[in-house]
């Protein structure tokens, strides 16, 4: 039954740690997939920054199966939006005892100065 509410694709990217030419550690995310799983979108709140910028902050609802590898330090394009993971919830289903699907918590920003 999940199945045939996941209608959308995931691509999951995993960050790798290089150094800077200070020696901090610096992420960097592969421009393949490191996976890819189907899953559902939904937007939860949506914000304009008006200091004189045009940005907007989104937040969204990522569903994924539990068998889906992802933390909060990944990235997920859901067709060509990029969204930052900020909270990964493995949601519980009391009659198999086990994770039935994972709910993520992914912000994306969009905009910038205003001209």
């Amino acid at each position: 039954m999940l199945a045939n509410l996941l209608t959308q694709t995931a691509e999951i990217f995993r960050p790798t740690t290089t150094q800077d030419r200070h020696q901090n550690q610096q992420d960097v995310w592969p421009t393949i997939p490191t996976s890819t799983k189907p899953c559902r979108l939904q937007q939860v709140v949506g914000l304009e920054d008006s200091d004189g910028r045009d940005l907007s902050i989104s937040q969204w609802k990522l569903y994924l199966p539990a068998d889906a590898a992802i933390t909060e330090k990944d990235r997920v394009r859901v067709g060509a939006d990029v969204f930052e993971v900020t909270a990964v919830y493995p949601v519980p289903s009391p009659r198999l005892g086990a994770t039935h699907h994972l709910q993520c918590m992914v912000t994306t920003y969009s905009g910038g100065v205003a001209s």
